[in-house]
């Protein structure tokens, strides 16, 4: 994904109509928010940007099922999860898994509920996992980097306190020899 650089952007549109499309939908303003939404996907037939599809549709989805349009909104969810593949951005994928399990068990289907969060599980295990092993390199990072830092300071304390004794050991030596 691009980073738009500046208004006229067709990225930057498209968030400003998704977003839109979003307060819509939370306000209950449901007409308002498909036609946001709607042109907000009318910008990606010229972008073809598949991670910005993905999320046009799970916002469809929600506008669908505050609707009470299930039926539509699992189409476009199971399009959608399709569309995703195990390199795809997994917020998104947990995202429509979510609603889905969600619209599954409003229209009572158990089955493919159960289906559905098994594979959310799944993903969000694997997930927590990642964040966690990402967690524990930096960790490992800080503490050898922390480490690294205390030795060369002991280090430097020692050869410190060496070349006091050397100075000492010289004197003494001197004196001695005087």
């Amino acid at each position: 994904n691009e980073i738009p650089q500046n208004i006229k952007h067709k990225a930057f549109q498209f968030f400003i109509k998704l977003n839109k499309g979003e307060v819509f939908l939370n306000k209950g303003q449901l007409k308002k928010a498909l036609i946001f939404n709607k042109s907000a996907q009318e910008i990606l037939k010229t972008n073809k940007d598949k991670e910005f599809q993905r999320m046009a549709n799970i916002q469809e989805a929600n506008i669908f099922k505050a609707q009470g349009k299930y039926k539509d909104a699992i189409n476009v969810l199971e399009t959608t999860l399709k569309t995703l593949d195990s390199f795809s951005d997994r917020t998104l994928k947990l995202d429509a898994l979510s609603l889905l399990s969600e619209l599954y068990s409003i229209e009572n289907n158990l089955e493919k509920e159960n289906s559905i969060l098994k594979q959310y599980s799944a993903i969000k295990d694997s997930v927590y996992r990642n964040e966690k092993l990402v967690q524990i390199e930096y960790l490992k990072t800080v503490f050898d980097k922390e480490k690294s830092i205390f030795e060369i300071e002991k280090r430097e304390k020692e050869l410190i306190h060496l070349k006091e004794k050397d100075k000492i050991t010289t004197r003494y030596n001197r004196s001695l020899i005087i």
